[in-house]
């Protein structure tokens, strides 16, 4: 069944994508929505409700299924509604991580060194082409996903993390910055190529992983 799900979701992926060459709306709607609940119903077949860090976890899951509905529409409200969907997402994958502390001094250190550096380089480069209105909500993401890596990352190099989970807060991370420089600079579809497969692969590793 894993398998199955695993496969069943990245077909869906596909299909979007390719509906997103023609702009097929009503396609890549319902392929992204399909695509999303893949991820959701593994989770939960992988026994998700078990323990307290699964299910933060499958909150994580089921909050980006709220995102990725909301982002299906142009409108700044259903826009702003979705990055709150995935800022609180990355909110309880931190939290799902945070049961497994305390992590070492050292490796919340080099968790916190590398996500500054990453995000900082970032910003650096988004922030020149983000239009006004954007600049203080992307800002608030951004400090929200730098908590989520440093501390998945954190708890990587020590030891109490699983490092798949580690791996899918980096992929759902850099996957961001996909929809940053489509949504809110000049327009950059051509990020959806890869942005769309990466954020369905941190999703599916978030869930395979439980």
């Amino acid at each position: 069944m894993t398998l199955y799900l695993i496969l069943l979701c990245l077909f869906f992926v596909a299909v979007c994508l390719w509906a997103e060459q023609r702009r097929a709306i009503l396609l890549i709607g319902f392929s992204k929505s399909a695509a999303s609940l893949c991820f959701v119903y593994l989770a939960w077949h992988q026994g998700a409700m078990e323990t307290h860090f699964s299910r933060l976890i499958f909150a994580g899951l089921i909050l980006s299924l709220l995102g990725d509905v909301f982002l299906l529409s142009a409108r700044r409200f259903l826009f702003l509604g979705g990055m709150a969907a995935f800022g609180l997402a990355h909110v309880a994958y931190t939290a799902g991580f945070l049961r497994l502390s305390p992590f070492p001094s050292f490796a919340w250190a080099v968790g916190a060194g590398l996500t500054i550096l990453f995000m900082g380089g970032v910003m650096v480069r988004l922030w020149p082409s983000l239009l006004t209105q954007w600049r203080v909500p992307v800002a608030a993401y951004t400090i929200i996903i730098g908590a989520m890596v440093a501390t998945a990352l954190a708890g990587g190099i020590g030891g109490q993390l699983a490092l798949p989970f580690a791996a899918a807060a980096l992929a759902f991370a850099v996957s961001d910055i996909s929809v940053a420089r489509d949504r809110l600079t000049a327009s950059d579809p051509g990020s959806r190529i890869w942005g769309l497969p990466l954020y369905y692969a941190a999703q599916l590793l978030f869930a395979a992983s439980l």
